[in-house]
C-alpha cells in the first residue's frame, strides 16, 4: 500500500537536516521517520512536532537543542551526549537510550514508556509531569534529577 509506504519514510534527507540545523532554523511537523542520523550534531536544533519514529541518532550530540511536541519513539540514541537540552510534550517511548550522558535535560511532560536508559548518566536533569512506566534504569547514574 503507498500511503502506508510514504508514512514509512522521512519527507527530509539526512543532509537537508544538516543544512537546517547548521542555518539554526526551526524545523517545524516534518516526517523524519526511519532516517540514519547516527553521530549528527545536533548542537542548538529546534525541532516542533516533529515524527521521528524508528530513526537512529546513536553516538549524536544533542547539546542545547530543543524538541517540543515530537513523537521520538522506537528510536535508537545508544551512547548519545545531551547537555541542557530539552525534550518537552514528547513521546520517547521504547527508545534506547543506553550509555547517553544526559545533563541538565529535561523531559518535562514527556511520555517516557519503556524507555532504557541503562548505563547511561543522568544529573541535574527535569522529570516533572512525565508520563512513564517500565523503564531500565540498570547500572544507570541517577544524581539530582527532579
Amino acid at each position: 500500500n503507498r500511503s502506508t509506504l510514504n508514512e514509512l519514510m522521512a519527507d527530509i534527507t539526512r543532509k537537508d537536516v544538516e543544512r537546517l540545523v547548521k542555518r539554526r532554523s526551526p524545523i517545524k511537523e516534518v516526517n523524519i521517520t526511519a532516517l540514519n542520523l547516527d553521530k549528527f550534531n545536533f548542537e542548538g536544533a529546534i525541532f516542533t512536532k516533529c515524527k521521528f519514529t524508528g530513526s537512529t541518532f546513536n553516538g549524536s550530540d544533542f547539546a542545547f537543542s530543543h524538541f517540543e511536541e515530537c513523537l521520538i519513539d522506537d528510536c535508537e540514541m545508544y551512547g548519545s551526549h545531551m547537555q541542557e537540552s530539552s525534550f518537552i510534550e514528547c513521546d520517547l517511548s521504547k527508545s534506547d537510550l543506553r550509555d547517553c550522558v544526559l545533563i541538565e535535560v529535561n523531559f518535562r511532560q514527556s511520555i517516557l514508556h519503556s524507555v532504557d536508559f541503562s548505563g547511561s548518566f543522568i544529573k541535574d536533569s527535569v522529570l516533572l509531569n512525565v508520563k512513564g512506566d517500565l523503564c531500565d534504569f540498570s547500572f544507570t547514574s541517577l544524581s539530582a534529577a527532579n
